[in-house]
């Protein structure tokens, strides 16, 4: 282990890597691409309504389509959640995922360390 105790990767052509700051930049850049693909999705499906004055739906359930999830192909139980999701955009989804994935990777890879509270000095009267 390195004098500072963490974790570091080395390879025969880089210097050392911190696994940790390397899991929170993956972990940032995931949620700032979903927060970037939202707007970006919004101003795709605006663009083509403006084109053809229709709107593509795009919901969450139509991304799971893309993927080819079996259960979102044809949904044999769970048709509640289906219906759900098949109301809610993507865009709106694709924000909020982004914004809960911010959230998680600043709690489990604070950017800074915890501030430690010290008791102020008593106060001198007199």
């Amino acid at each position: 282990m390195p004098p500072s105790g963490r974790l570091a990767v080395r390879g025969p052509m880089m210097p050392a890597i911190d696994v940790k700051e390397g899991l929170s930049t993956w972990g940032h850049l995931a949620a700032f691409g979903m927060l970037v693909a939202g707007p970006c999705l919004l101003g795709w499906q605006c663009y083509r309504w403006m084109r053809d004055g229709e709107w593509p739906p795009v919901s969450v359930i139509t991304a799971l389509q893309w993927m080819e999830v079996k259960w979102s192909l044809g949904p044999t139980d769970w048709l509640g959640l289906f219906k759900l999701l098949e109301q809610i955009p993507l865009w709106i989804a694709l924000i909020f995922a982004g914004v809960g994935a911010f959230k998680v990777v600043e709690w489990v890879f604070p950017s800074t360390p915890p501030q430690k509270t010290t008791p102020h000095p008593p106060e001198k009267t007199g």
